[in-house]
C-alpha cells in the first residue's frame, strides 16, 4: 500500500499513477500551497484509479460538502492521548459520515517513544473507523537518528498488530522495505519529500 499527497493537479496524479491512495487538501479560508479546488478534486476522482483521501479538520468540516465529494477516506490528525475529551469530539463529528478515516500526524523517534506506550490510543482510533494510522519513524535508516535493538523490535511488534503506514528518511526502496508495515506514505507538504523523489522510488516498486 502506497499513499502519496497532497496532490495538487490531475497531471501530478498521473505521475503518481502507481499509488494506491492519493490524498487531497481542499482550498479553504486557510489556503495551503498544495490545496485544490472542488473542480480539480472532481477531475482527480474521474481520471485516477487510486482511492482518494481528503484531509479534514473534524471540528470544522461541512458534512454536506463531504457527502458531495464522496471520498474513500477522511484524513485527520487525532488529538493527543493526553486530550481524550478533544478526541471524543473529533470522533463524534466523523462518525455520522460513515467514511473510513486515515489518522495522520503520529511520530516515533529515537528521543520520543511515547506512542509505544499508547496502544490503547491506537486501538481507540481503529475501533472508531480508522483504516490506517500514519506514523513517521525517525529512523530505521538515518545513521544520525537510527533506532536499534530492543526498541526496533517493539516498533516491529506494533507494526505487526496495527494497520500502520510509515514514512522514514530512506533514500532508496531497498533500505525501508520489509519492517512489517501495512504500507508507506509520502507527505509532499514536507520540504524533504519531493515529487521527483517519490517517482524515483515508485520505479522500483
Amino acid at each position: 500500500m502506497w499513499k502519496v499527497g497532497p496532490v495538487r493537479s490531475v497531471r501530478e496524479a498521473t505521475v503518481f499513477r502507481n499509488a494506491d491512495i492519493l490524498d487531497v487538501q481542499l482550498v479553504d479560508e486557510a489556503d495551503r500551497t498544495r490545496a485544490v479546488s472542488e473542480a480539480t478534486y472532481t477531475e482527480l476522482r474521474e481520471t485516477s484509479d487510486a482511492l482518494i483521501s481528503v484531509r479534514v479538520d473534524p471540528l470544522r468540516l461541512d458534512p454536506a460538502q463531504i457527502a458531495g465529494l464522496a471520498p474513500d477516506f477522511l484524513e485527520f490528525t487525532p488529538a493527543d492521548p493526553e486530550k481524550p475529551g478533544l478526541l471524543t469530539e473529533q470522533l463524534a463529528a466523523l462518525e455520522p459520515l460513515g467514511i473510513p478515516s486515515i489518522c495522520a500526524g503520529l511520530t516515533i523517534a529515537r528521543d520520543d517513544l511515547s506512542l509505544l506506550g499508547h496502544e490503547s490510543h491506537l486501538e481507540r482510533l481503529i475501533d472508531a473507523g480508522a483504516r490506517y494510522v500514519q506514523v513517521e519513524i525517525q529512523s530505521f535508516v538515518d545513521p544520525d537518528f537510527r533506532i536499534r535493538g530492543a526498541v526496533r523490535e517493539r516498533i516491529g511488534d506494533l507494526l505487526a498488530r496495527f494497520p500502520i503506514l510509515i514514512s522514514d528518511s530512506w533514500t532508496d526502496l531497498g533500505t525501508q522495505a520489509g519492517v512489517g508495515e501495512a504500507g508507506l506514505f509520502f507527505d509532499l507538504a514536507q520540504d524533504a519529500i519531493t515529487p521527483a523523489g517519490v517517482v524515483r522510488l515508485m520505479r522500483g516498486r
